[in-house]
């Protein structure tokens, strides 16, 4: 359910496994792909520079290496670059029938990701109607537009605001925003508010 794709590296550079996201991002053979030799990407220079940081990232975690692990943007067709990054793995951090060398994180940035409502009502203890109205805010939307939305008056809309800053300790719009897509819910992708 990680909104990040997460690609587990074995100690040749190997995939030893991947996530359900990991595996999307792969499938769509636009940016980052899987071969029986590892992760490369569609252009000759980005995909030097990926196999080179996993390698790197490998030979640290066997001991040898010098590298804390690094990032690069894959390029993609139409879509912004995916962001991968690798780090070494110097202990197992999960059970597998290989052992981990490196772990390799990709994030789209093309999907659109923010909490779900019932992380912030357990998280912040807003009710669904203050998490709608958070959720809207933190995707750009006016309080007046938001009352339009939903079909409130504007004052009930403030109203709502004022208590979801309350209730998350915040003072303004932008803190929420920030709030919102930092809690450990963040990752769920913009779905319609219903």
């Amino acid at each position: 359910m990680l909104p990040t794709g997460v690609i587990l590296i074995g100690g040749t550079g190997e995939i030893v496994h991947m996530n359900r996201t990991a595996s999307v991002s792969v499938a769509e053979n636009d940016g980052l792909r899987a071969t029986r030799d590892g992760l490369r990407a569609e252009r000759h220079g980005e995909s030097a520079l990926l196999t080179k940081l996993v390698l790197d990232a490998v030979s640290k975690s066997n001991g040898d290496g010098l590298s804390v692990g690094g990032t690069v943007l894959l390029s993609r067709h139409a879509r912004p670059p995916l962001q991968v990054l690798i780090s070494p793995i110097r202990t197992p951090i999960m059970s597998t029938s290989q052992p981990i060398a490196a772990i390799v994180f990709v994030v789209d940035p093309s999907q659109r990701q923010r909490p779900a409502q019932d992380v912030l009502r357990t998280l912040f203890g807003l009710t669904p109607a203050e998490c709608r109205v958070a959720l809207l805010l933190a995707d750009g939307h006016a309080p007046r537009e938001i009352s339009q939305m939903v079909g409130v008056s504007f004052n009930t809309v403030r109203s709502q605001m004022k208590s979801i800053f309350v209730k998350t300790d915040v003072k303004r719009q932008g803190e929420l925003i920030r709030l919102l897509l930092s809690s450990p819910g963040f990752g769920f992708k913009t779905a319609s508010i219903s």
